[in-house]
């Protein structure tokens, strides 16, 4: 996937971002994904790295994520984990 914006006059003036997401991963089922982001605010420019695994186990769904923020003054990384029961 990729996007882009454009609203000069809007706290946001400039944002790109791109994706991939492939399947299947090393266990059929699994997904894994990256991807980046860049915006303009009037904090200076933002830019977003992502990399995501999506592992099915019978009725559960598990996904590990992990992202990047790199700001003018200092990098920032985030861990976070999704959970998806179906029944």
């Amino acid at each position: 996937f990729a996007r882009v914006g454009y609203s000069p006059d809007g706290p946001v003036a400039h944002y790109i971002d791109a994706g991939v997401r492939v399947t299947p991963g090393p266990r059929q089922g699994d997904l894994i994904g990256a991807g980046i982001a860049f915006a303009t605010t009037p904090d200076g420019p933002q830019t977003l790295v992502e990399a995501t695994y999506e592992m099915q186990i019978g009725w559960l769904t598990i996904q590990p994520d992990l992202q990047v923020l790199l700001l003018r003054e200092r990098t920032v990384g985030v861990a976070g984990t999704r959970a998806t029961i179906v029944f």
